[in-house]
């Protein structure tokens, strides 16, 4: 049974690698931080055609206002793949809005600009939604929760790793934009 689960992980990499234009282990290196080798034939570093840098969480220099790492690459991955879709934000000092329409004394992931919201046709919702549930993007990405759209709140939400769960924001003295 092991072999027959470690053939279908070989299988479902090269699948993965022949449709996407990947290096078959190019997600499972990136996951762990390394440099994605390049896909085969291609001159490229990476499987975006970038340098292949791996992706991090820590906020990127400049305003406080800047997705950390993986929240700018998978904002991009995103708007590459869903053109019709509708960047609703990324960083906001507020708290979680919770889909049952109550209030919340948690702090969202977007007062740290470690959450993109995505909008949009229902139907591209739902594909962003997929897109960010699959395994190999969560790994990729660092990709934490992904919450649909709800009763609350009309769009698909993306926090990533590393959570900032029970802590307070750097922005927490400042006045607040709003509810996530």
């Amino acid at each position: 049974m092991t072999a027959g689960l470690l053939l279908g992980f070989i299988a479902y990499l090269l699948i993965y690698a022949g449709v996407k234009g990947v290096h078959p282990w190019g997600p499972i290196v990136e996951a762990f931080g390394g440099q994605a080798p390049a896909p085969p034939g291609s001159r490229s570093t990476g499987p975006d055609g970038d340098s292949g840098t791996s992706i991090g969480t820590g906020p990127t220099t400049g305003s406080a206002a800047t997705l950390t790492d993986a929240a700018a690459k998978a904002k991009a991955a995103i708007e590459r793949l869903y053109p019709d879709a509708s960047y609703l934000g990324g960083y906001s000092c507020r708290h979680i809005i919770p889909h049952d329409g109550g209030e919340s004394d948690e702090w969202s992931e977007h007062a740290w600009a470690n959450a993109i919201d995505f909008g949009g046709p229902t139907v591209i919702q739902r594909k962003i939604q997929v897109w960010a549930n699959l395994p190999h993007n969560r790994l990729r990405f660092k990709i934490n929760n992904v919450i649909g759209a709800g009763s609350a709140v009309n769009a698909v939400h993306i926090d990533f790793f590393p959570s900032h769960a029970g802590q307070s924001p750097p922005c927490a003295g400042a006045p607040r934009t709003g509810r996530a």
